[in-house]
C-alpha cells in the first residue's frame, strides 16, 4: 500500500515452483488481499498489481480481494484459476474515489493468456465482482473467460459510476464475458 508519491508493491500468489497454487481460500470479514493507493494530487503513487494463480480460489464470509485508489493509478487484479468461487458476501473489487483510473479485473484459466477457467460461481447477497468509480477517474474493465459462469442468489457482476462531482465524472468500465455456459438466477445481476 502507499499513501504518498511512492508506488505500492505488487502481490503475486502461486506455488514456490512457479506453478499455480493447489488451493487458495479466504474466509471471514477481516480476510483481505489488498492493494491501495491513498495518495492525493498529481504525484500520487500507483497501487500495485494483484496476481493470483491457483487450481482453486474460494472467497467466503465477506472476504475480499481489493485494489483501490484515490488519485494514483489503480492496480490490476489478475486471477488465473481452474475454479473460482465468490460467496457469502465476499467481493473482488477494483475501485477509484478520485482522479486515478481504477485497475482492471481479469479472470481466466491457468493455461496462460486467453484461456478459460472451468467454473466461476458468484453467489449470495453482497457477493460480487465489481469495478467502480465514485470520482473523476474511470472504472476498470472486468473480463471473465470461463467454460461456466453462474451468478446466483442476489450476487452481482458490475461496472458502475456513482460519481456526483460537478467537474468531470468518471466513466464506468466495460464488462466482457466469454463463456460456454451462463446462468443468472435468484435476483442476481450483471450490470454495466
Amino acid at each position: 500500500n502507499t499513501d504518498g508519491s511512492g508506488d505500492a508493491g505488487d502481490i503475486t500468489l502461486g506455488s514456490d515452483t512457479g506453478a499455480p497454487a493447489t488451493q487458495v481460500t479466504l474466509t471471514g470479514a477481516g480476510s483481505r488481499i489488498n492493494s491501495l493507493s491513498a495518495g492525493t494530487g498529481p504525484d500520487a503513487g500507483r497501487a500495485g498489481r494483484i496476481g493470483i494463480a491457483a487450481d482453486s480460489l474460494a472467497l467466503g464470509d465477506q472476504a475480499g480481494i481489493l485494489a483501490s485508489t484515490v488519485d494514483g493509478a489503480g492496480g490490476a487484479i489478475d486471477i488465473e484459476a481452474d475454479s473460482l468461487t465468490v460467496a457469502g458476501g465476499a467481493r473482488i473489487s477494483a475501485e477509484t474515489a478520485g482522479t486515478g483510473n481504477a485497475g482492471a479485473i481479469a479472470i481466466g484459466g491457468t493455461g496462460g493468456p486467453g484461456t478459460r477457467t472451468a467454473r466461476v460461481t458468484v453467489s449470495g447477497t453482497g457477493s460480487g465482482i465489481v469495478s467502480s468509480t465514485s470520482g473523476a477517474g474511470d472504472g476498470g474493465e472486468v473480463t471473465i473467460r470461463a467454460d461456466s459462469l453462474e451468478v446466483a442468489d442476489g450476487a452481482t457482476i458490475s461496472a458502475a459510476s456513482t460519481a456526483v462531482s460537478s467537474l468531470r465524472l468518471g466513466r464506468a468500465g466495460a464488462i466482457s464475458v466469454t463463456v460456454a455456459r451462463l446462468a443468472v438466477d435468484g435476483e442476481a445481476r450483471i450490470l454495466a
